[in-house]
């Protein structure tokens, strides 16, 4: 349904129908944490991830301490669509804080910890993942992105013997 991408992706007509109806809802009621929510996940599906960030910004604004990780989780996903990485990483953390269980974020951050030049605490956050005994498809990708971080290290012996 969504053809390209970017800010001005172009949709379905029944999709647009929703964003404009939730946008109208959004700006009636601003403060709208759910709707804020559900609006993001709207654009989300519309591949528009600037509009994602900003839904999920302001329903996170309203109350940070209460931001379930869902909301913390989709938003770092679209920060790091946008090239904001560096705030893509403080939102996986505050996920994990809330679920230090939940693997996809331990990997994702790791991923974008390894892509900004923090190799090193990449490592050590797929170590942590492997330590949890993931699926094992999860296992042999978290492996490969570990040894990839290693290499940048400087640590090819290590990565070698893995």
């Amino acid at each position: 349904v969504v053809k390209g991408g970017g800010k001005h992706a172009e949709v379905s007509a029944g999709l647009r129908a929703e964003l404009d109806a939730f946008d109208a809802l959004t700006a009636a009621d601003p403060r709208n944490v759910s709707l804020r929510y559900t609006t993001g996940m709207l654009y989300q599906l519309a591949g528009q991830p600037q509009q994602v960030c900003d839904h999920l910004y302001a329903a996170y604004t309203e109350d940070p301490n209460q931001a379930p990780p869902e909301l913390l989780f989709h938003l770092a996903n679209n920060l790091k669509a946008i090239g904001e990485n560096d705030a893509a990483i403080r939102f996986y953390a505050a996920a994990i804080g809330i679920v230090p269980t939940a693997l996809v974020n331990l990997v994702l951050i790791s991923i974008t910890l390894d892509f900004v030049g923090r190799p090193a605490e990449a490592v050590r956050g797929f170590q942590t993942v492997l330590r949890m005994k993931p699926p094992e498809r999860i296992e042999s990708w978290v492996e490969i992105y570990m040894l990839s971080s290693l290499a940048k290290e400087g640590h090819w012996r290590r990565a070698i013997c893995r």
